[in-house]
Order: structure tokens, then C-alpha cells, then sequence
């Protein structure tokens, strides 16, 4: 919790400094999503966005633009006017874009800089409770026994999760479904609803595996979570590193004075 007041409070002076206006801000700041709300980004914005409201006192409002692996919601932002009241809440997809998509209609580096560093969210390996999905090797030996058929969620081509499904199943050798929806928490809610049968998704989707809605496989990463000690850590399922990153970034043209 401290750490994500200090979080606010340095973003909030960062803003602050940058700003060329002495009466910054003076009106409604703006942190677009480019998820659909309940996800991941969507939980860390909430409380970030109170935060600032309440350090900036101005109100600050969440405009959620999904789909097309953020890239509409990075585009409005890149459109907006350089002013420092429309910010972008980036997660990994905004560094992963350039290389999926041959042309994209911004600059993914040199229109935005980086206000600050949100929080980096561990991704978790997530089954369908009803089906018995519940392990690793579970998970292994049913696409073995049934390729083709298993179907495992991501939030969008090229997010992180993925990237996580992809390093999975190629370092084990699986034929599965990949079903790409607009956001983490459609993809969770489809494996919840049975539409698919696996997802890489947050933490934050853990609230549903105390609930018996879903099975927590694995956390695909070294070590485990502290709020969650008894799911096993498997860094391979995921690849090196595999985490869920968001900032909070700004278009980082100067307004005409």
C-alpha cells in the first residue's frame, strides 16, 4: 500500500514539473483504458485515479476504449492535444505492438513518454474448474489426448498473455485453440462460462478461485504469490519474466506556446 501511495505522489509531482502552466491542472484530467472495464488495467486504474483526484483535486476520469490490442485507445491518446490532461494507461501490448502490426498510426516511442511505472502484475495460469482443469499436468495430458480441441484465452493478439499461452504450449509440444477476446476480463469470464477451457490472466482474477468459479494452475513465474502461497510457481509456462506492466504514459509532443 505504500508503495502505491509513493507511486501517486511521485506521478502526481511529475506532472506537476513537466508542466509548462503554473495553474496545472485546472480542469478534468483523463486516463484512457484500452481494455474493457474489470480487467487488470482497469482495477489498478480505479484506485490510481482516486488517488490523484484527491492529491491534484480535480476530477479525474477513466474512458475505456478497447480493442485491437489497445491500439485505439493508444491512437485517441496519440490524437489528443499535448496538454498533459489525456494520459494513457499503457500495459505490455503498448511495447509489443511495433512488431506485430506492420504500420501502426503512431509512434510507439517517440509520441508518448512515460509518466510513471503503475505497477508490474504477475500472470496466472487460470482453468476451468467444471472441466477439472486444475494442474499443469492436467492440462498437458488433456491437450495431448484431444488435439486441437483445448481452448485457451488470451486478452488479444500479441498481449502478454498471449505471448504466456504461446511460450506454453510450443515448449510443450501442444496443439491447442487460441481464442483471442478484447480484454483480460472477457477472456477470464469465458473460462468461466466454459467457452474455453484455459486463460494466462492477473492476479487480480484470483478473486474467482475462492469462489470455485476457477482453478489457479500455476503462477507463471519464479517465485510464488504471497496472497495466494498455495498455487504452485512454474516460470516455464510462461516464459522469462512473464508479467502484466502498466504505466501511465503521455503524448509527449510540446503544445504550441
Amino acid at each position: 500500500m505504500f508503495a502505491f501511495v509513493r507511486c501517486v505522489a511521485l506521478f502526481c509531482l511529475a506532472l506537476a514539473c513537466a508542466s509548462v502552466r503554473a495553474d496545472y491542472p485546472d480542469r478534468p484530467i483523463s486516463i484512457v483504458i484500452p481494455y474493457p472495464p474489470g480487467g487488470t488495467a482497469d482495477v489498478l486504474a480505479r484506485p490510481l485515479a482516486a488517488s490523484m483526484q484527491r492529491a491534484l483535486g480535480v476530477p479525474v476520469v477513466l474512458l475505456y476504449k478497447p480493442g485491437a490490442s489497445g491500439t485505439i485507445a493508444t491512437q485517441y491518446v496519440a490524437r489528443a492535444a499535448p496538454d498533459r490532461y489525456t494520459l494513457l494507461m499503457a500495459a505490455a501490448a503498448h511495447a509489443i505492438n511495433p512488431s506485430l502490426y506492420a504500420s501502426l498510426p503512431y509512434d510507439s516511442v517517440c509520441d508518448f513518454s512515460a509518466v510513471s511505472l503503475v505497477a508490474k502484475v504477475p500472470l496466472v495460469m487460470y482453468g476451468n474448474q467444471s472441466k477439472g482443469l486444475c494442474s499443469v499436468q492436467t492440462v498437458v495430458r488433456y491437450a495431448k489426448e484431444h488435439p486441437g480441441r483445448l481452448a485457451i484465452a488470451s486478452a488479444g493478439h500479441g498481449n502478454t498473455s498471449h505471448l504466456a499461452l504461446a511460450q506454453f504450449t510450443q515448449g510443450a509440444g501442444l496443439d491447442v485453440i487460441h481464442v483471442p477476446y478484447k480484454g483480460g476480463s472477457d477472456s477470464v469470464q469465458g473460462v468461466i462460462a466454459g467457452d474455453t477451457d484455459a486463460v494466462f490472466a492477473g492476479a487480480d482474477s484470483l478473486k474467482y478461485v475462492g469462489i470455485g468459479r476457477l482453478c489457479a494452475i500455476a503462477v507463471a513465474g519464479p517465485a510464488r504469490l504471497m496472497m495466494a502461497p498455495q498455487v504452485p510457481a512454474q516460470e516455464r509456462i510462461g516464459g522469462p519474466g512473464a508479467a502484466l506492466r502498466c504505466e501511465l504514459v503521455r503524448d509527449r509532443r510540446r503544445a504550441a506556446r
